[in-house]
């Protein structure tokens, strides 16, 4: 089993992930094949300065536009949304894997006994959609529920998620945050839709090879949300010896950790002869980027823990609500907290930090700048604010006057 240390995984989870620009991918062309290769990006609702799907596809596609995303979901029907890690994008060839997950969800006690105790309200929500794409808030006249987090729901945006997690149901389109749901036959196309999904448990093993794709490197344990759809670190570490002894992963150790590692077979060349870039890159990981998957070994890698602060009570949060890791030439260096205010197109970077000021040299700020300018370009802003920065790094993050 081959040993690699964290300096040489740094190396080889930038190139494999695409950040440091070794791909070249451009446009939609760019975007399909960044999902061909990963095959799951997160999706979350959170938009600050980009949502995290938005995000991810950016640091990975040099001229990435919102646009295409949603030309590949909704309009040539490449791409859908389901349940893989946590809310996915994935591509539609993928969708006959997740049949038994969808029946599975659909035959629970309290999800049949919710379609029994709601059926006439579950009659009219699918006569609306036999008519075509609908969003809850078109089907008046149903009650509000207390749900999830103890707050109330609609009736039909409960009924449509239901569906929709069923398979009754897919995501059609989005207005913004507004969910359009649609029958199947709308969205999927009619082979995949009809076609045969893999035994039941080879769906799980399919599952796991998606996740790992996504991310990389993975190990059973260390990420629950990464294997949540999955199984149990037990489930993981089944499958992932099952991928490896049918030659679709392999197997390292990385300094640091007892457990096995795994990387899809494809890798294999590059962690056989780890190589830098040639050229300085900075990149901005969205917060629910693959490579973040599993925090543990994102600490192992990198040598520093990351945390999501958006969840955290506002004086409890040291970095920023939405910050983002900043990777100059594949090392872990900072953090930018970005918001974008759309209606006067302005880029406020609330807060910018960096771990270690050795990293602080010319060829550093002027690939900061130049990033920088690439998500402007992507958000539409016309003007960058900052806020609360070193003042070494002022004049690099003021990309826009």
């Amino acid at each position: 089993m081959k040993s690699v240390s964290a300096a040489d995984a740094r190396l080889v989870l930038a190139r494999v992930h695409g950040l440091s620009g070794t791909e070249q991918r451009r446009g939609k062309t760019g975007v399909l094949s960044v999902f061909q290769k990963h095959q799951c990006v997160q999706s979350d609702p959170i938009d600050v300065a980009g949502r995290n799907a938005d995000l991810a596809l950016q640091s990975r596609v040099i001229d990435y536009h919102q646009q295409h995303l949603t030309d590949l979901l909704y309009g040539e029907r490449q791409l859908f949304e389901y349940f893989c890690k946590m809310l996915s994008v994935m591509p539609v060839e993928l969708y006959p894997i997740f049949k038994h997950k969808m029946t599975s969800f659909a035959e629970r006690d309290q999800v049949r006994s919710f379609f029994r105790k709601y059926r006439k309200e579950t009659r009219i929500v699918l006569r609306a959609m036999e008519k075509g794409p609908v969003s809850s808030r078109e089907i008046l006249g149903m009650r509000s529920l207390k749900w999830g987090w103890g707050h109330n729901a609609n009736l039909a945006n409960i009924i449509l998620t239901r569906l929709w997690v069923s398979g009754r149901a897919m995501i059609s389109h989005r207005d913004g945050a507004v969910k359009y749901y649609a029958l199947p036959s709308e969205v999927i196309p009619e082979k995949l839709l009809n076609a045969e999904p893999p035994e039941l448990g080879e769906d799980r093993l399919e599952m796991a090879s998606i996740i790992m794709n996504a991310s990389r490197l993975v190990m059973p344990g260390g990420g629950p949300e990464q294997w949540y759809e999955v199984g149990k670190t037990a489930d993981a570490r089944r499958l992932l010896i099952e991928l490896e002894r049918r030659g679709r992963s392999c197997a390292i150790e990385l300094e640091g950790s007892r457990e096995k590692l795994y990387v899809p077979i494809e890798d294999i060349e590059e962690w056989d002869g780890p190589k830098p870039s040639e050229n300085d890159y900075v990149r901005f990981l969205a917060p629910l980027d693959s490579l973040l998957w599993n925090r543990r070994i994102f600490e192992l890698v990198y040598g520093r823990a990351y945390a999501w602060e958006v969840y955290k009570k506002p004086q409890d949060r040291k970095y920023g609500y939405y910050c983002l890791p900043l990777l100059f030439d594949g090392e872990y260096v900072g953090l930018l907290d970005p918001y974008y205010q759309k209606r006067d197109k302005v880029l406020e970077i609330r807060n910018f930090h960096i771990f270690d000021n050795a990293v602080v040299k010319e060829s550093f700020l002027d690939v900061l700048n130049r990033e920088l300018r690439r998500l402007c370009e992507y958000l539409g802003a016309t003007k960058t604010d900052v806020k609360r920065c070193p003042e070494w790094a002022t004049q690099a993050l003021k990309v826009i006057a």
